[in-house]
């Protein structure tokens, strides 16, 4: 499979939403669980791939949002991780 094929069939799949109304902890720690243990996909038949990357991606978007300060370093660290 290509790359550009790879990407374009990875651009359809949507990570488990984030939950309403929690705390810059539980937040972070729902994203740690899934970028941790990420859902796999199949991208074509017998082939699958994981989606951490689409939480990774969402872990950037709301760090900067983040008020506890050790949800964000928890995150931040996280983050590193999987650099």
């Amino acid at each position: 499979m290509s790359a550009e094929s790879f990407e374009s069939k990875m651009e359809d799949i949507k990570p488990e939403a984030l939950p309403d109304k929690a705390t810059d902890m539980e937040l972070v720690l729902f994203l740690s669980k899934h970028i941790d243990s990420p859902c796999e996909v199949e991208v074509e038949p017998g082939v699958k791939e994981n989606i951490r990357h689409f939480y990774i991606k969402q872990a950037r978007k709301i760090i900067d949002r983040l008020e506890n300060p050790y949800a964000k370093d928890l995150l931040e660290q996280k983050n590193k991780e999987y650099e």
